[in-house]
């Protein structure tokens, strides 16, 4: 039975000692900084609407509003959609409606450029094509403001060309 305490005694003092000699030499690892994820790129696809005020540069005949309504889809290098637009100017009693394809880009989490081409018809019986290169700018996940500049040429029921800058914030839907 000596023999036992002994030895009992002697294992405890070992592993303490053999323990304590483990735990002074432990060094943690580094700590890392938290670091938030980075930021999702904002997602252009999917249904949209928006309202605008627009002034006529040629001719510069006075300012007008309108709406459009559209859709996009496509990766986050490229989308394609479509778009339908209605535009008001109050001064000359004038209104359209537009159809138009669109392609756009993201330039940014936040940002993207796009192009749109398209016909449209007045109440005056001109149809025309139209044109347009603008930007959008998130900021929050369903609001954006937009800009644009727009091209029209009339392809029947008269003749010559317009165009217009336009200001306008939306919702996607």
């Amino acid at each position: 039975m000596k023999y036992f305490t002994t030895t009992s005694i002697a294992a405890i003092a070992l592993a303490a000692f053999t323990g304590v000699a483990m735990a002074g030499s432990y060094t943690p690892p580094p700590a890392t900084p938290l670091t938030p994820p980075p930021a999702a790129a904002h997602d252009w696809t999917g249904w949209y609407g928006d309202v605008y005020a627009g002034h006529w540069i040629n001719p510069a005949a006075g300012n007008y509003v309108g709406a459009n309504i559209g859709y996009l889809t496509g990766s986050s290098t490229f989308l394609f959609g479509g778009e339908l637009g209605l535009l008001y100017d109050p001064s000359a009693a004038y209104s359209q409606v537009t159809i138009d394809a669109r392609v756009a880009a993201p330039v940014s989490d936040s940002a993207m450029v796009f192009a749109n081409l398209g016909l449209g018809w007045d109440n005056s019986g001109v149809n025309f094509a139209k044109y347009s290169v603008g930007g959008q700018y998130a900021f929050s996940d369903s609001m954006y403001a937009r800009g644009e500049i727009v091209g029209q040429r009339a392809i029947s029921g008269g003749s010559g060309t317009t165009s217009s800058l336009r200001l306008g914030v939306g919702m996607e839907f």
